[in-house]
């Protein structure tokens, strides 16, 4: 494998991710509603940890810390969506 080819598959992958991510955001604009609604705070510590939990599952140490400093940043940028579209609504 050269890495011309190497660097094709990770733009494979970063369209992937970008596509999942973008689906989501509307996802977590969903549950935003949802939470405004029920008067729910946005974050929630304990779902954060269960899916940090259930994604690093059997992955090396190597990777798991890798694994959680994304999740932690993709918590934190629905976070800070879901607080920026309850703002524009208050």
């Amino acid at each position: 494998m050269n890495l011309k080819h190497i660097r094709n598959e990770i733009d494979g992958i970063d369209d992937k991710i970008n596509e999942l991510f973008q689906r989501r955001m509307v996802l977590v604009r969903d549950a935003a509603k949802l939470k405004s609604e029920d008067v729910m705070p946005v974050q929630n510590l304990k779902r954060e940890n269960e899916i940090i939990i259930r994604v690093t599952a059997g992955q090396s140490s190597e990777t798991a810390g890798f694994t959680r400093a994304l999740f932690n940043a993709v918590f934190e940028i629905s976070r800070a969506y879901q607080s920026g579209l309850r703002s524009d609504h208050s």
